[in-house]
């Protein structure tokens, strides 16, 4: 189908709300390529409800242009989907396409609104949220990969086609192989149903002891096959012997045949004494022996199999051990980080391993703050608490993230990473800075409330106290006036902002015009940026508009919109 197709956008849904009847789980925006035709195919999920309770779903499609800004006069476009129970299936709109303007080349798409068969409504709250982002399960190590293979191998395609990702228990809640975040107390899925029990035997924990089990098995029947060949063996040669001596003993005269028996029993045991040897002497050494051989090779694998199956015999309890110890060592002078953390952990009471793992995760550490990425360093830097200089790696790790945030223009979390760092380097003196940064934003932009927040918050920083009069000015003007004069002037004022909205007397509607910081006076405003002027006194709290041949209109205070 894609052929005849250019994909604009694939639409990714990060963003999730828990108990939604509803969700979007990905689509498609596409040019069709002969006709021009800009076309929306989404994916949507019924979840947790049955398809008969779904009446009709509303989309919020705000649409942008190839400079990603939005289509004003077509944003934002609602479409819905009509008759919703009427469908098969709990996922619906991946056979239906949605036509929008040709201008359209990026989307925004959400719910509106779901609509219920009893007439009720559900809306999306504000509480959504994006979870961490899931391992798949092709990223396992192939050895743990052909277990999952084998665990599952009896599933129908229905079911494997939602194992996707390794899931994940986090405090709040679980995600499910299909990426689907569900509350704790959810026994299954609402995307894919898939039991939450079922779900976590995809953990590593979990196919690694399965693993474990089928090597062990693998090794049993090996084992298992390997005796009864030697038994064979020695039964056949047994066997040939006893025929060797009763074809002697036929021979022999009768006065030889106690001799013989004698023979034969000391043969017997011979025998037997030399299989216990073997057994329990001869063949756990070659074995040890072998194991050692791989472990000063660095096949540690082999090394740590073989020693375990040896079970108390010699020191090999702890030569598995020091097998971990050195593949682990291993793993971490070759930069392997993770896998050295793992594997340590194994031993964690062995020998130093424990101030190993603290050393590998500060490696780490140091290798995401080189890649700037500040916040996963910060969250290990952390976890070390005082492991060498993790103190003061991390004051540096957040002071550099805050500066950051301050070239990204991020101002509100540049001051809330700053207000960490007590007089660290710079931190008192941009912490300042930015604070006056961002309520000169705030007052620009018409935010008053949050603007005086700020410049009160450094009142004695530059020039805060000037911005603060204005602002108890600015902000004491804000809000809707009215006046009964039948005829003249505007009937209500409403002040939002930097801007005045009229209401005509004659009822023709509104109007608007703005006005800006020129506008101070010592004691209020003196607005000339309308038609007619208006004069506002802080002080005796009062508004005046100027009218015609000196006339004047005053306006009271009214909480009506």
């Amino acid at each position: 189908m894609f052929d005849k197709f250019y994909t604009l956008q694939e639409i990714i849904i990060d963003a999730y709300e828990f108990n939604a009847p509803i969700e979007i789980e990905k689509g498609f925006l596409l040019l069709d390529k002969t006709s021009r035709d800009i076309l929306l195919k989404l994916k949507l999920n019924i979840l947790g409800i049955e398809v008969s309770q779904v009446s009709s779903v509303s989309l919020n499609i705000n649409c942008m242009n190839d400079a990603e800004e939005i289509l004003t006069d077509i944003s934002p476009y609602i479409y819905t989907y009509r008759d919703v129970f009427l469908n098969q299936s709990e996922t619906f709109g991946e056979d239906f396409f949605i036509p929008l303007d040709q201008r359209v080349r990026r989307v925004i798409v959400g719910i509106q609104r779901v609509v219920f068969t009893d007439s009720t409504t559900w809306i999306p709250s504000n509480n959504q949220f994006t979870p961490p982002k899931q391992e798949l399960i092709t990223s396992l190590q192939p050895e743990l990969l052909e277990q999952f293979q084998r665990d599952n191998r009896s599933l129908t395609y229905a079911v494997k086609k939602h194992y996707k990702f390794i899931p994940e228990q986090l405090d709040n809640y679980w995600l499910c192989t299909c990426g689907r975040p569900n509350n704790n107390d959810a026994v299954s899925c609402s995307r894919c149903s898939t039991l939450k029990n079922t779900v976590f035997q995809i953990s590593e924990n979990v196919l690694e002891e399965n693993l474990d089990k089928y090597k062990e098995q693998i090794r049993q029947e090996q084992e298992k096959a390997r005796i009864a060949k030697e038994q064979a063996r020695l039964q056949a040669r047994a066997k040939a012997q006893k025929r060797a001596e009763l074809n002697a003993r036929l021979q022999e005269e009768a006065n030889n045949r106690l001799k013989r028996k004698r023979t034969l029993l000391v043969i017997t045991t011979l025998v037997g004494l030399l299989i216990a040897l073997f057994l329990f002497i001869v063949l756990p050494a070659i074995k040890y022996s072998q194991a050692s051989n791989f472990l000063e090779n660095k096949n540690y694998n082999y090394a740590i199999y073989i020693f375990d199956s040896l079970g108390d015999f010699k020191n090999s309890e702890e030569m598995v051990a020091e097998a971990n110890y050195q593949k682990a060592i291993d793993f971490f002078d070759n930069k392997n980080f993770d896998d050295a953390i793992k594997t340590f952990s194994y031993i964690e009471t062995y020998r130093d391993s424990s101030t190993k793992i603290k050393e590998a995760i500060y490696q780490i550490a140091e290798i995401y703050l080189h890649e700037n990425n500040y916040l996963e360093a910060i969250e290990l830097f952390s976890q070390l608490e005082d492991f060498s200089d993790s103190n003061e790696r991390l004051l540096h790790t957040r002071w550099l993230l805050a500066n950051q945030y301050l070239k990204d223009e991020n101002l509100a979390k540049a001051i809330e990473i700053l207000e960490t760092l007590g007089d660290y380097e710079d931190s008192t003196i941009l912490i300042q800075e930015t604070k006056y940064s961002l309520a000169y934003k705030y007052y620009i932009l018409g935010d008053f409330a949050s603007a005086q927040a700020f410049f009160q918050d450094i009142s004695g920083y530059k020039n805060s106290s000037m911005y603060i009069k204005r602002l108890d000015i600015l902000n004491g003007i804000q809000g809707n006036w009215y006046h009964n004069h039948p005829s003249l002037g505007w009937k209500i004022v409403r002040f939002v902002g930097w801007k005045i909205k009229g209401s005509r007397v004659d009822g023709r509607g509104w109007e608007e015009h703005g006005f800006s910081d020129n506008s101070f006076t010592p004691n209020g405003l003196l607005i000339e940026e309308t038609v007619f002027p208006f004069e506002y006194n802080h002080i005796e709290q009062t508004l005046v508009m100027h009218g015609f041949n000196g006339k004047f209109i005053e306006y009271k205070r009214t909480k009506s919109k």
